[in-house]
């Protein structure tokens, strides 16, 4: 067993960097303590008064937590790996950076918290509220987000695959850059969502029950997809797409836009009897910009994919 400290007043204390494996400080006061980079695998905090604790790196992997109090509490880089924060109170909580791998985050409230840079792969986030939270950059991949309230959330750049958020409420969220690709969506979902550059598969599409009716609304919007190869010519019709002037936007680290690659790659792809054009091509060190007119909507799916797994790829890491 650890060390007892049930009760204890430690207001103030300094932690850092101890060793608190199975302590209990169930009831304890730990108001503005300093836990940094601490092991606590274990620990009972059960009715702790937390407010204005420091955890920053600290190690809580496999805790049981159900029901703690971290409100504005700072978990900077924390490990919760597999932790079991049910019904756990983490408003306004800061959590950057941390580890959130297969955590159990059931009905707890996380609304205002801070997420950005976390992983947290097969997370259970069933039912929980995170309102007004900001997670920017996170992998959320193969998390449960059944029932969840996402609302006004900040998701860009967010990584959701395979992720099932059936029943999840994403009014007002923003979903930019974020990418949902084969994850499980409620029928319009990304209606009331800021979906600019949001990516979604056919797979996506197809298990969310996603109408091209619906697709044709989200496209203008910003919503794009990860395998354009993977549409059909008739979907890509409804979707009113136009061959002969179509751009596509890659996030990138080119440096100098490289014509003469991309159309090798376009001769590639088709041979040099098909009708497809570079109209144009602008890169601001971040985004490269390709504008084509291709004979076909066949031709134009086959030229995206080449780039997109060819020079994309290619320049992306080009020193």
């Amino acid at each position: 067993e650890g060390a007892v400290f049930k009760e204890a007043g430690l207001r103030r204390g300094r932690l850092s960097k101890g060793d608190l494996q199975q302590a209990d400080l169930s009831g304890a006061d730990l108001s503005m303590a300093d836990f940094s980079h601490a092991n606590l695998q274990g620990a009972e905090l059960s009715n702790a008064l937390l407010e204005g604790a420091t955890f920053n790196g600290a190690d809580f992997a496999g805790t049981d937590l159900k029901g703690v109090n971290f409100t504005r509490v700072n978990l900077t880089e924390a490990n919760l790996d597999k932790v079991n924060l049910s019904s756990a109170n983490l408003s306004q909580a800061i959590l950057t950076a941390a580890k959130l791998s297969e955590a159990v985050l059931r009905d707890a409230n996380l609304r205002g918290a801070n997420l950005e840079r976390v992983f947290a792969w097969k997370a259970d986030l069933h039912g929980a509220d995170l309102r007004d939270a900001t997670a920017r950059w996170s992998d959320f991949s193969l998390g449960n987000f059944t029932k969840t309230h996402l609302q006004d959330a900040v998701f860009q750049g967010a990584l959701f695959y395979k992720a099932d958020l059936r029943g999840a409420n994403l009014s007002g969220a923003t979903l930019d850059c974020a990418s949902f690709d084969r994850a499980h969506l409620s029928p319009g979902a990304l209606a009331e969502a800021s979906v600019t550059g949001t990516l979604v598969s056919l797979d996506t599409c197809r298990q969310s029950e996603i109408t091209s009716e619906e697709l044709a609304q989200l496209v203008p919007k910003g919503l794009r997809f990860t395998r354009m190869k993977e549409l059909s010519d008739t979907l890509l019709e409804k979707l009113q797409c136009n061959p002969r002037n179509f751009t596509i936007h890659f996030s990138s680290q080119w440096r100098t836009p490289d014509l003469a690659s991309v159309e090798e790659t376009i001769s590639t792809a088709l041979g040099n009897k098909a009708d497809c054009q570079v109209l144009g091509l602008e890169s601001n060190g971040e985004t490269t910009t390709v504008s084509l007119s291709c004979d076909s909507l066949r031709n134009l799916q086959t030229v995206v994919q080449a780039l997109t797994e060819g020079v994309w790829h290619e320049l992306v890491d080009w020193d």
